[in-house]
Formats: structure tokens, C-alpha cells, sequence
């Protein structure tokens, strides 16, 4: 249903915007202008869903350039059953997305290209418990806090249209952005108490630990995938 609609919208600014009756087109509200507002709701873009809505800022410079920064973030939290259905493992997690870009309008009214540098953040902690390896089934499961924090550094290639409209409005839809994690790392701490009572088994401290190391790996994956389709809406002043 969300792919139809902004399919739909997509072909609604193609058609509508661009033949909308103003008095000046959209490069030269873009020549009148030099700072913006504008918030990214919708998009099929891991990044920009996880920490919607990303708001931005920036400037024109002139009619060709627009540079600015953006900023997003969200809290989640989850309650996960072990497999005997008996405790409950708790997860909270924020999520932070902040950047900058540059967008080129290479003597267009609208069309335009552009390249973006991110900063992607996950910081993850985690109350759960865990079956000691071999133990007899009357074995209480050990206690195990850990937090987990994963971090990438992401570029992107952005093709997109925007319009601006004479009283201001910004209306824009960023088709394809082309991007991957440049570099990131991962950090898997488990709390003094979680490391005592693991000790005693090495394999089981080694079991958490790449748990840990491959979750961190996935969510600095999640934070690169490319997107396409972002709606920005926004205010030219």
C-alpha cells in the first residue's frame, strides 16, 4: 500500500508540479532564496524509515547549489519470549542518523544530483538470559546484560527532482540514492556479572560475544542499504 501511494505521488509531481501555474519557475525561486527547512517522512530507505522523520536545514547558493546537514532519531523498545515461553528478554534501542549534503542543479529547473556523507548509530542494550551449553534441563538460565553499540560512516549518490514553489513550499523526491557503509565498527560489552557466571564456560562467553559481533555487523548493514523514492517536504525563505 505505501509503494502505491508514492508511486502515485511520484507521478502526481511529475505531471502536476511541473506544469502548476507560477509565476517563476523553480531555478528562480531558488536564485531568490537562501535558507531552508524541509523533513523527510516517507521513503523505502531503511535509514531514513528507522529514524523518521530526518529533518534538515541549509542554503541555496544561487540557483545551482544547495548544501545542508540533517538529523534523525527513534527509540525502540521489545520484549522477546525464550523458547520455553518462561522469561522474557528485554531489548532498548536508539537509533541516530545525522549528515551533510551537497545537491547540484546542473541548469535545471528541478533535476538535480547530489552526494551526502552520514553518520549512522545504533546503541543497543539487552536484558536476556541464556542456557548454559550441556546443562541438565534443571539448570536455571544465567542472567546476561550486555550493550551493544554499532556505528557507520555512509555515503551516498543521490538523483531526485525538487520544486519550489512561489509562496516558498519545497516539494521534492529523491528517486534513487545509491549508498553503502565506507567504514563502521562494532562494540559488545556484557556487564561484570554476565562475564563472571559465563567464566566458567569459555564456550559460552565466546557464543555471546560473536552473537553479539554479528548483530552489530547486521544493523551497520541495515544503516548502508540504498533507497529509493524519499519524500521531502519543506519551506524556502
Amino acid at each position: 500500500m505505501k509503494m502505491k501511494c508514492l508511486t502515485l505521488l511520484a507521478i502526481s509531481l511529475m505531471t502536476g508540479l511541473a506544469t502548476s501555474v507560477w509565476a517563476a519557475s523553480s531555478r528562480d525561486n531558488r536564485a531568490d532564496r537562501t535558507v531552508y527547512l524541509e523533513a523527510t517522512p516517507l521513503g523505502i530507505h531503511a535509514a531514513t524509515l528507522l529514524s523518521t522523520p530526518v529533518i534538515g536545514a541549509g542554503v541555496y547558493l544561487g540557483p545551482n547549489w544547495q548544501i545542508g546537514v540533517e538529523y534523525g532519531s527513534n527509540e525502540y523498545k521489545a520484549k522477546i519470549a525464550n523458547d520455553a515461553g518462561t522469561t522474557d528478554s528485554k531489548i532498548d534501542a536508539t537509533y541516530v542518523n545525522y549528515g551533510a549534503q551537497v545537491r547540484w542543479f546542473p541548469g535545471t529547473n528541478s533535476f538535480n544530483m547530489g552526494l551526502a556523507i552520514n553518520q549512522r548509530n545504533w546503541d543497543v542494550k539487552f536484558n536476556t538470559f541464556l542456557t548454559p551449553t550441556g546443562a541438565p534441563p534443571s539448570t536455571p538460565d544465567i542472567p546476561v546484560s550486555a550493550r551493544l553499540k554499532a556505528d557507520a560512516t555512509v555515503p551516498a549518490f543521490i538523483i531526485g527532482n525538487q520544486w519550489i514553489m512561489d509562496f516558498g513550499m519545497v516539494v521534492a523526491l529523491d528517486w534513487l540514492v545509491l549508498s553503502a557503509p565506507a567504514a563502521s565498527s562494532t562494540k559488545y560489552t556484557l556487564d561484570g556479572a554476565t562475564t563472571n557466571a559465563l567464566s566458567a564456560s569459555p564456550s559460552d562467553l565466546a557464543k555471546a560475544k560473536k552473537q553479539g559481533d554479528d548483530a552489530g555487523k547486521f544493523l551497520n548493514q541495515v544503516s548502508g542499504l540504498p533507497g529509493i523514492l524519499l519524500f521531502t517536504i519543506g519551506w524556502a525563505f
